[in-house]
């Protein structure tokens, strides 16, 4: 399946080169000591989540609230992580 914002025509995928906010996100929780693993995550990673947050250029750092019938709090690694990413974009 091709990644999200992805165009298909036969046998050709066209896509938008790599998203800045993700990988500013990730930087900037690096350079803070936090450790940052970048993986393929399956649908059991996000059901067995103690938060759960999205990196995007539309929404920056946004926290997500609810995977199937379970509600989720904004945690202190989002927290962080949005933090982090306002440093480092207002520098």
């Amino acid at each position: 399946m091709p990644p999200a914002g992805s165009a298909a025509s036969s046998a050709r995928m066209r896509r938008p080169p790599p998203r800045p906010t993700p990988a500013a996100a990730a930087r900037a929780a690096r350079a803070a000591g936090v450790e940052v693993v970048e993986t393929v995550l399956r649908y059991a990673d996000f059901e067995s989540a103690d938060e759960i947050f999205s990196t995007g250029n539309a929404s920056k750092v946004l926290p997500i609230t609810r995977i199937d019938q379970r509600s989720l709090q904004p945690g202190p690694l989002f927290r962080k992580a949005r933090e982090l990413y306002w440093e480092y974009a207002h520098s």
